[in-house]
């Protein structure tokens, strides 16, 4: 009696076997997250162009995703990216996102967390998320293109605090984090008092600049001017700036 029902029992286990081998198991068509995963397909949205490679952060645009069936109404659009072996997703907000039946179209600005990270952009509708590019990458834009590589000398060109920002150069500064290059030739007066900056790359966008003033620096060692073309002297301060080593001229 008891072999017979270790004999049943092994034949009921490898008939389950079989059957979710034959399902395809947690892997199947409806993808690695089960109802509702990055692999879903939605009714009546197709891509024309699956991008692949890089693109640029900072720039209005620079994702372009070409097709039909989109709908501004009820769709979302999210970045998402691998981490801890799970796919996390970024919602591109609306304010960069333009979304029409047939184009989809967005830039991401250059302070977002993600820009080291390959990536997919997904379809969101009715919580279901579609892919709708192949894996792509970031690049960041030039100082030329308005970049200013040290977020803390950044965020002081963009503060409109009275004594550690910059009132007349906050406003030059775009959504993406980007410095409009032709306004920045004309400010005359550049603040980096505070600042907690380790570099200066950028100075050189302020052509018109004859004063620069940058006490109580505590992290800057190098002050580099050597790309900084002035169209006349420039007035430097900088006091009480006790972690400088060291002064490149400019020409």
């Amino acid at each position: 009696m008891i072999m017979k029902k270790m004999m049943r029992f092994l034949a009921m286990a490898l008939m389950a076997g079989a059957m979710f081998t034959a399902c395809g198991g947690d892997d199947g068509p409806e993808g690695p997250d089960g109802p509702g995963g990055p692999t879903d397909v939605i009714d009546g949205v197709t891509v024309d162009n699956k991008l692949s490679g890089s693109v640029k952060a900072g720039k209005a645009a620079a994702i372009e995703i070409m097709g039909s069936g989109f709908d501004p109404d009820q769709d979302w659009v999210f970045i998402g990216y691998n981490e801890g072996g799970a796919i996390k997703y970024e919602r591109i907000t609306t304010d960069l996102l333009t979304i029409k039946s047939s184009r989809i179209s967005f830039g991401v600005p250059i302070t977002a967390s993600y820009l080291d990270k390959t990536f997919k952009v997904y379809l969101d509708r009715e919580t279901v998320k579609m892919e709708l590019t192949n894996d792509l990458t970031f690049t960041m834009p030039t100082v030329e293109e308005g970049y200013i590589p040290d977020p803390y000398f950044r965020a002081t060109l963009m503060s409109t605090h009275p004594q550690q920002g910059n009132a007349t150069i906050a406003p030059l500064f775009d959504s993406y984090g980007l410095l409009d290059v032709a306004g920045a030739a004309t400010i005359e007066s550049v603040n980096i008092y505070g600042t907690q900056a380790t570099s200066l790359e950028g100075i050189e966008l302020f052509k018109g600049a004859t004063r620069l003033t940058g006490n109580d620096l505590t992290t800057l060692k190098v002050a580099d001017f050597s790309k900084w073309k002035s169209s006349g002297p420039i007035f430097v301060n900088m006091e009480r700036a006790t972690a400088l080593e060291e002064v490149i001229g400019g020409p």
